[in-house]
């Protein structure tokens, strides 16, 4: 769902790399690839070089697809939606849902327009507004409403009452209406909208599927309607110029070709940014954001697929030293990619240190030392044979997933100020960033049959549980997929102003497991190796499909004036 949404519609432009981002040092090495088996992507089972003291390495090798969008398609995208008339008739628009909003003096008919402004995605830009409205009806005695009011009322208060987390229990006002009614097709639409799980999708994905539905449907105010789609192409607009940048990156980087046996899916790891925090004025999180998910997943098929059990031990040490003289010790592929990573990290380091004076080195290192070290966990349980428990596999999964390192880099990337003692909490990883990362790493394990597994897997949670219970895998998944329920029971009743001050990532914990629900909602999420996510991405009218191009949502200025 997540891939269909920007795909369907426009999506981003130009590296610039600091010299100054880099310690003082003048050291240029050159990179020798050492030549192993030519096999096309998509199809290397193993391959072998031959290192220079003569010495032959059988390496293994994964089976992944070309990339989706290749660069010069990218840089070809465009979208008109940037001009000053899309912005004036915005404008325009936004203060005629302002009005909308103080007009509207009924509960149900200000609930309605706020369901309306959120399955739209447009939610963000009458945010105050919205906050003011539930409080007031939050604090209003509604019982003797709650009693005449209808059924759909009552269920449509109760959900976004608790999507803004106040606090509502709603089972009793249940009991008492589906006790009452008769009709079971309302009673079926009111425990559908209860349980629903809105708190698993992707906001930008639910706007674009939610401006069809209302289009089809015809009964939608047409200002909610051309403001949603107004927005939507506005902000693609934006996302293009994003993948753009990114796309420039990683070409300049030659790693995509230097190192063939890894991942080579840009696309699909700027959805994860895209995910995680979709607001127009998020770019830079995603630009950089995009190069962390980048180089996570090229670090990752190092230690899952080609590296020896040795080379791992070397760059795990490389990583935790962070000194380009360890460079030395690893072979050509490994300095290539060390080096790529080693300036990419002190890139934002340095520009953290500028914009915001604060040294977050320190905290950089950590995270992508303590990555390391759980890949390296996991290379030895594979080289051994071993099978962890349940309880040492998630002890060491809920980091290898990558989730607290790209939460605390979504922090630096995204915060007006930044603050040690906030990165202090976050290094540590406290509450929510372990819970959300867990999500993210059981619905990593819940996607794969047994029988499916990658080359270099060790055993997931699923294997985990079965040979610790005996059970089947049927009923290890019933099991991991109650944790998952309980660790969103857990997400949802936390304050997400408590971990940071940083409004713009305090969604971001909760929005890092919604992109892990969708990414991987229906097979290999993060290669879009399954026909359902790949139907999802290209499949759609006249996406890609028909003249090459991305093409934004069909939209009307009804104002001529503007």
């Amino acid at each position: 769902m997540l891939s269909m949404a920007l795909l369907h519609y426009p999506l981003s432009s130009a590296f610039s790399f600091h010299a100054a981002a880099l310690p003082s040092t003048n050291y240029q090495p050159s990179f020798t690839m050492l030549k192993y088996v030519v096999v096309e992507r998509g199809m290397c089972i193993k391959a072998s070089i031959q290192t220079q003291s003569g010495d032959v390495i059988v390496r293994q090798c994964a089976n992944y697809n070309p990339p989706l969008w290749k660069d010069d398609f990218i840089q070809s995208l465009h979208n008109e939606f940037r001009g000053e008339t899309y912005r004036r008739r915005f404008s325009q628009l936004k203060e005629q849902v302002q009005t909308l909003l103080k007009e509207e003096s009924d509960s149900l008919e200000q609930l309605e327009l706020i369901d309306a402004l959120q399955k739209l995605g447009i939610s963000y830009h009458f945010e105050s507004e919205i906050k003011n409205i539930l409080q007031r009806i939050s604090n209003k005695s509604l019982k003797e409403d709650r009693k005449k009011n209808s059924l759909y009322a009552t269920s449509l208060e109760f959900r976004l009452l608790r999507q803004h987390q106040f606090d509502i229990y709603e089972v009793k006002y249940l009991n008492e209406f589906i006790k009452s009614s008769k009709d079971e097709l309302k009673v079926e639409m009111v425990e559908h909208a209860l349980k629903l799980p809105l708190h698993w999708r992707i906001e930008r994905l639910e706007a674009r599927w939610s401006i069809d539905i209302y289009e089809r449907i015809g009964t939608l105010n047409p200002i909610l309607l051309e403001i949603a789609k107004l927005d939507f192409n506005m902000v693609q607009s934006i996302y293009q110029e994003d993948l753009k940048y990114a796309s420039s990156w990683w070409r300049d980087t030659e790693l995509g070709e230097k190192m063939s046996f890894a991942r080579d899916q840009l696309m699909e790891n700027f959805y994860w940014t895209v995910g995680i925090g979709f607001e127009p004025e998020l770019s830079y999180f995603r630009r950089m954001g995009t190069k962390i998910v980048t180089l996570i997943t090229m670090i990752d098929d190092v230690y899952d697929v080609y590296g020896t059990l040795d080379e791992l031990k070397l760059f795990t040490t490389a990583i935790q030293r962070w000194d380009i003289g360890a460079m030395d010790q690893l072979p050509e592929y490994l300095k290539q990619c060390f080096f790529t990573l080693y300036n990419s990290i002190n890139e934002i380091a340095y520009e953290a240190l500028i914009n915001h004076g604060v040294d977050v080195m320190q905290y950089l290192k950590k995270v992508w030392g303590d990555l390391c070290k759980s890949y390296l966990i996991e290379s030895n349980w594979h080289h051994s044979g071993y099978k962890p428990t349940l309880e040492e596999y998630m002890n060491n999964a809920w980091i290898s997933v990558a989730g607290p390192l790209m939460l605390v880099h979504s922090y630096i990337f995204v915060s007006a100020q930044i603050s040690k003692h906030e990165l202090e909490r976050l290094t540590k990883y406290e509450d929510t960033i372990r819970w959300s990362s867990t999500i993210m790493r059981l619905a990593n394990d819940l996607l794969t049959p047994l029988d499916e597994q990658n080359i270099g897997d060790v055993p997931k949670s699923i294997q985990c549980y079965m040979n610790e219970t005996g059970t089947s895998e049927k009923n290890a998944r019933v099991y991991i997929k109650h944790m998952v329920d309980e660790l969103w029971k857990k997400l949802n009743e936390y304050d997400d102003e408590k971990l940071v001050s940083s409004q713009p990532f305090v969604k971001m914990p909760k929005n890092l497991a919604r992109i892990s629900q969708c990414m991987y909602q229906y097979g290999e999420g993060d290669t879009l190796d399954h026909n359902k996510t790949k139907e999802s991405v290209i499949n759609k009218d006249d996406a890609v499909r028909s003249n090459g191009n991305v093409e934004p949502v069909k939209i009307i200025i009804r104002n001529s004036e503007c």
